[in-house]
C-alpha cells in the first residue's frame, strides 16, 4: 500500500499522479496515471454560543435546528475520515 500527502492542491483542481517502481536492480515499472478531484471543505464550524433569557418558544425550534445541524456536520466528518483512511 502507498500514500502520498498533496499539500500543494487546491479546492476543484484535479490533480494527475503516476506511481514509479524502482527495483534494487534499477528497472522501473510505471503505474497510472489515477485521478484525485480535491472538493471544498464543507464542515460547520460554531465560533460561540450563548444562552440567553429568550421569552416565548421561538428559541426551542432555533436550538433544536441548531444542535442537529451540528450533529450532522459530525457525522459527516466521521464518515468522510473513515472513507479517507480506507484510501490509504
Amino acid at each position: 500500500a502507498y500514500s502520498y500527502d498533496d499539500l500543494d492542491v487546491q479546492p476543484g483542481s484535479t490533480w494527475w499522479y503516476w506511481l514509479e517502481i524502482v527495483s534494487l536492480g534499477g528497472a522501473t515499472t510505471l503505474h497510472g496515471p489515477v485521478s484525485a478531484t480535491v472538493n471544498a471543505p464543507t464542515a460547520v464550524t460554531v465560533s460561540g454560543m450563548s444562552a440567553g433569557e429568550e421569552t416565548g418558544s421561538a428559541a426551542l425550534p432555533a436550538t433544536s435546528a441548531l444542535l442537529a445541524l451540528l450533529l450532522l456536520a459530525g457525522a459527516l466528518a466521521v464518515r468522510r475520515g473513515q472513507q479517507q483512511n480506507r484510501g490509504h
